[in-house]
């Protein structure tokens, strides 16, 4: 693996001091891969920059939808600096900062003094002015991708049929649903599972009338904060390989659930046994990303 990193930290300078001799010599830090990254590396020239390699089509698209965010956002993504296509290579310029992950980890731990609500808010601020920036009639072809393909399948595989219904160490409801639900709504796996079956069946019945550019993956580890400067990194634009017609558009609300999940399992899932002996903690958690729908609207 070692020597696998040591070969593209070569072939990485190799090409960039080639394509971009002005940069001068190059020091190269590798940086924690992300899902579908085969590497991410800092570069260190007369500035800062991040090279990332991923599948070539990815990193068009990749590519593509930054450039279509900054287009009607300026600032939101960073920039683009150069493209090796064949390689599914890009260049950006490096942010320095936290992800906001690693800012509410800190705040789940007992560190900084700003409520969850208030860490979350700029971010959500920002998705918003993007998706009214760029707003038009609906025409996507994802809801058939997320809502009939793949929450069928996560409704019918063998973790929400089965594992869900087994006693949780944590108490479902509490931990899944807010406290304003019925008591008829606690949450053992079967009435989780009849819960999102019918959002499933109300979201088809009244698709969105319009549809905006998207983030696509706004998880709290593609947004980095350094002071009041809040930027995206990484957008997606195709899910199970299946492209849409209004590529880079959707429904504005996916960025919004994508970041409510983030909240979710990135942080309360992770942090579980900070969180288990802090429950007025983790249902401040449960109630900000249950209120980025109220806050966004």
């Amino acid at each position: 693996m070692r020597r696998d990193s040591e070969l593209l930290q070569s072939k990485l300078a190799a090409t960039l001091c080639q394509k971009l001799p002005e940069l001068g010599a190059l020091a190269l830090e590798v940086l924690p891969n992300g899902a579908e990254a085969m590497s991410i590396v800092k570069l260190s020239a007369h500035c800062n920059m991040v090279a990332k390699t991923i599948a070539p089509q990815a990193a068009e698209e990749e590519v593509a939808q930054i450039r279509r965010i900054n287009a009607v956002l300026p600032g939101t993504c960073p920039r683009i600096l150069h493209v090796e296509r064949e390689m599914g290579l890009y260049v950006t310029e490096f942010l320095p900062g936290e992800t906001l992950e690693q800012k509410l980890r800190r705040h789940v731990r007992g560190f900084g003094a700003l409520s969850t609500e208030k860490m979350l808010s700029p971010s959500l601020l920002i998705l918003r002015r993007l998706h009214n920036v760029s707003s038009r009639p609906y025409n996507s072809t994802y809801h058939k991708v997320i809502v009939e393909k793949r929450l069928a399948g996560i409704l019918n595989c063998h973790a929400t049929t089965t594992n869900l219904r087994l006693v949780s160490p944590i108490d479902m409801e509490s931990f899944y649903l807010s406290t304003s639900h019925e008591p008829s709504a606690r949450a053992g796996g079967r009435h989780l599972s009849d819960a999102f079956s019918r959002v499933v069946d109300a979201y088809l019945a009244n698709l969105p009338n319009s549809e905006s550019v998207i983030h696509g993956d706004p998880h709290l580890g593609n947004i980095i904060c350094r002071g009041d400067s809040i930027k995206f990194i990484d957008p997606r634009v195709t899910w199970d390989q299946v492209k849409s017609r209004s590529e880079g558009y959707f429904d504005p609300l996916y960025d919004v659930a994508c970041l409510a999940h983030s909240v979710i399992a990135n942080v309360i899932l992770e942090t579980f046994d900070e969180l288990f002996e802090q429950p007025e903690k983790r249902q401040e958690l449960i109630n900000s990303a249950l209120g980025l729908l109220g806050t966004y609207l």
